[in-house]
């Protein structure tokens, strides 16, 4: 019920939260504020067709020289353009052709395994603040049979992320970083001074953040939800290691074994710092080895020595319960998780379980809380009497308004009312 009153409540809050997509909405669903920022960002754009997809309104058109701020991509084909609810532009995709390919993400392509396979198509993925992503789908024969790739390569020609035959309907969209990029390109310099951001997700109470160092190395930072540094995993190669940790791995009784993959250095918060060799055991299984930075230690790796840190500060710092505080005096905290974008706090207040959102600048976005029908106000019921059958009813309330959401049973469907406490009813 939560997730739904949500994805119906778009001129409110924000739309098909949960939801992959939903059937063609026109302009005329659309926030103002959406359709000006994209008519500002695109005035060239034709053929202009709107959806909602995941949490986001979604701009699909067609123009050449279409404007990105910083410069310029040529278009070609659909091009989809992403904004939130309040006009927020976060991404947009250009189809794209191979004469817009900077200098050295050409070169790069052209020296890697897949230089002399058939390009079938190229994307641009530009983000607000983030590094612009190179996207090159590639087609060839792999072990004999027919493969597509997807190569990623940052603006610098480094080849990030390859993906083998990704669906046809796969549209970029976890590739949106919902953290805002001031706050969190602060906290990634303090690490890597320098460093592009590639790409950045949320898993467990962990942000996992990709970049791109100026020397060109890929990296993948972790910080707490309150963007406190846990861990930071640099890819390696073998003659790229201090000379103590190569000597170490000559003298073991690893060193016959081959290495499989990329070496990766260990950072810890802690001030642990370790590599993790994986290699190919005579036995076809893979084998992961760590050794200390110094090369005092070759050992077999256990699984806490890789596993990625989740957990750390996730309330979110004193931003959030400060204002938990003041909103709700005498709440009392469950737990503090990333939901869809969001942080959502799950409190205790006045005997009520509520379900509190804040976005990643730890700004209040709405709560909500589930409502029995005996409760409402008689304002509510009369309007709600209207209705066959009602299932689900929550309570709502944003920075601009407050209102309540009825699951009801219309036409052999389910759909969401929504009532202010005086009972008018708000349109879908």
């Amino acid at each position: 019920m939560r997730n739904l009153v949500i994805a119906i409540s778009v001129t409110v809050l924000l739309f098909a939260a949960g939801c992959e997509k939903t059937s063609g909405p026109t302009a005329s669903d659309v926030p103002q504020s959406v359709i000006t920022t994209f008519e500002t960002m695109y005035p060239e754009a034709v053929n202009v067709q709107w959806s909602s997809r995941h949490s986001y309104w979604v701009a699909s058109f067609e123009g050449n020289a279409l404007s990105k701020s910083p410069g310029v991509i040529p278009g070609s084909g659909k091009n989809s353009a992403w904004y939130d609810y309040a006009g927020k532009w976060y991404m947009t995709e250009f189809h794209s052709e191979r004469s817009v390919l900077p200098d050295a993400v050409e070169s790069a392509f052209n020296d890697c395994e897949y230089a002399s396979w058939r390009v079938d198509d190229i994307d641009v993925i530009c983000r607000d603040g983030m590094e612009d992503i190179y996207v090159i789908e590639v087609e060839g024969a792999l072990d004999g049979r027919e493969t597509e790739v997807d190569l990623y390569f940052s603006e610098a020609g480094v080849l990030v992320k390859e993906k083998y035959d990704m669906d046809d309907s796969y549209d970029y969209w976890d590739y949106i970083p919902s953290r805002p990029v001031s706050s969190l390109s602060e906290a990634v310099n303090k690490v890597v001074p320098g460093a592009r951001i590639i790409e950045v997700e949320e898993d467990d109470g962990a942000i996992e953040v990709e970049v791109v160092g100026t020397d060109k190395v890929f990296r993948e930072i972790y910080f707490s939800l309150g963007l406190e540094w846990l861990l930071t995993k640099t890819e390696m190669r073998y003659d790229k290691l201090p000379q103590a940790v190569r000597t170490a791995f000559e003298s073991s009784d690893y060193v016959t074994y081959r290495i499989d993959d990329d070496i990766d250095h260990y950072e810890w918060k802690d001030g642990k710092e370790y590599y993790i060799f994986e290699l190919d055991s005579r036995d076809d299984d893979d084998i992961k080895v760590k050794i200390d930075a110094d090369g005092t230690a070759v050992i077999a790796a256990t699984d806490d020595d890789i596993k990625l840190p989740y957990g750390g500060n996730s309330q979110g710092g004193s931003a959030l319960t400060d204002f938990l505080g003041s909103k709700y005096p005498g709440y009392r905290l469950k737990e503090t998780d990333e939901d869809d974008g969001f942080i959502k706090a799950e409190i205790v207040h006045d005997s009520i379980e509520k379900d509190v959102y804040f976005n990643w600048n730890l700004e209040w976005v709405w709560t909500e809380w589930d409502v029995r029908y005996g409760s409402l106000p008689e304002p509510v019921k009369k309007t709600l009497e209207n209705y066959r059958e009602i299932d689900d009813i929550s309570f709502i309330e944003t920075p601009s308004s407050s209102f309540y959401a009825a699951e009801v049973e219309m036409n052999d469907d389910d759909e969401i009312v929504r009532v202010s406490p005086d009972g008018t009813l708000i349109s879908k």
